[in-house]
């Protein structure tokens, strides 16, 4: 028998497991449970954006007496609302109680309601002075105007705050108004046509 005959040998490939060590979980960490780069919370913002715009509107319309039936509200609507989402939206909003018919329900602080007024206000005056045509295109309506009335008209949708629109884009003579979905489309181009009146 040889010199080092005797002597055993570890299965193949752990020598090398052992000169290479897997690296620590910290050292692994910053692939896995890196901390969010800045923006990275944008589609929660924008949820946010939409939820409360939706809240503002479930208030006017109908009845909301409790946290528990706004939340309920909303996921008719397709968000996704715990009690404590709710909670901050009603304090980050100043929502107020009030009484209709003898019933204390949730009603939208005088603030936004004047702003929102006076936002639709200012959309009747500009819709019935000029003479606009409004087109569908996926997910956004297309509204012609004259020449340097665009912006004005989408400033004042943005004023009046109208919880199916997410935002607006002017140029010269048109503008681009995205919504939500099929459904707040056709509400808002009926609520455009109701002003044109």
């Amino acid at each position: 028998m040889g010199d080092g005959e005797g002597t055993e040998r570890p299965p193949e490939g752990e020598a090398e497991r052992g000169a290479n060590p897997s690296p620590p979980d910290e050292e692994r960490g910053p692939r896995t449970e890196r901390p969010p780069e800045q923006g990275e919370d944008r589609p929660t913002e924008v949820m946010k954006r939409l939820r409360q715009r939706a809240i503002r509107d479930l208030v006017e319309q109908r009845p909301i007496r409790t946290q528990q039936e706004l939340a309920a509200a909303l996921r008719e609507r397709g968000f996704r609302a715990t009690q404590a989402t709710v909670s901050r939206d009603v304090a980050e909003l100043g929502l107020v109680k009030v009484s209709r018919e003898g019933v204390s329900v949730y009603a939208l602080p005088a603030r936004l309601r004047e702003a929102e007024a006076s936002g639709e206000e200012r959309l009747r005056r500009l819709l019935h002075d000029l003479p606009v045509e409004i087109r569908e295109s996926g997910l956004l309506l297309v509204i012609k105007t004259l020449p340097g009335s665009a912006h004005p008209i989408a400033a004042a949708i943005d004023r009046a705050r109208w919880p199916e629109v997410v935002g607006s884009l002017a140029g010269d003579d048109t503008l681009f108004v995205a919504v939500t979905d099929r459904a707040a489309l056709q509400r808002v181009k009926q609520r455009l046509a109701r002003l044109v009146e």
